[in-house]
């Protein structure tokens, strides 16, 4: 785990809540995680503070995902896998796979 708080980062709450963790940028929960999936979600404000947020609670969180931008489709990597993430607000990722 990295020694990032996300607690000291703007406008981002970290609420758990039995067994499932909630991120929260703004108003938007942009991460929501347990031990059996994963729900990533930029409630349609694509912005780089959004993507920069979700891969760094990824990285705290050791949750194994990338979030990327290419032109202007975003793209998820994950366990070896892309998953495209443009035309829809929220994506999730099983642990073993996309749901």
């Amino acid at each position: 785990m990295s020694n990032v708080s996300l607690s000291k980062m703007k406008a981002t709450t970290v609420e758990t809540t039995d067994g499932k963790t909630v991120i929260t940028l703004y108003k938007t929960p942009i991460v929501t995680f347990d031990d059996k999936q994963i729900t990533l979600n930029h409630g349609g404000w694509r912005t780089s503070t959004t993507k920069s947020r979700m891969n760094q609670v990824s990285q705290i969180y050791d949750l194994g995902f990338t979030v990327y931008q290419s032109g202007y489709d975003w793209y998820i990597n994950f366990k070896g896998k892309k998953y495209g993430f443009f035309h829809e607000n929220t994506i999730t990722l099983e642990r073993g796979g996309r749901k």
